[in-house]
């Protein structure tokens, strides 16, 4: 197998240069640790990729709360003065029917 390229950062005009590496020079322990550093920090994006849902599920049920909240408020003050003026009208209807009612009580 030829040798492998890789890029490594030079100290010179160009920004980068290309260093020739043989595969036999190719460090299996560091490929391993590194591969290990690389699955424990996906475990640790995922654990935090978890935790942020949680905590936008929480904000999204939160949210969703106050504006079924603030809906049924809304709802309660419309229906109020429609069920305030109902009552309205039912209390003149019972004083208007006694005002009718009186005057015949008394001639019996």
């Amino acid at each position: 197998v030829g040798p492998h390229v890789c890029e490594k950062h030079a100290s010179g005009a160009r920004p980068f240069s290309r260093v020739l590496v043989a595969p036999d020079e190719l460090n299996i322990d560091s490929v391993t640790e590194l591969q290990a550093k690389v699955e424990k920090r996906a475990i640790l994006l995922r654990q935090d990729v978890d935790r942020l849902s949680q905590q936008k599920c929480q904000i999204v049920r939160r949210q969703t709360e106050e504006a079924l909240n603030l809906d049924v408020e809304a709802a309660m003050q419309r229906h109020a003065g429609g069920v305030r003026i109902q009552g309205e009208k039912a209390v003149n209807a019972v004083f208007e029917a006694l005002r009718f009612a009186r005057p015949e009580h008394e001639r019996a």
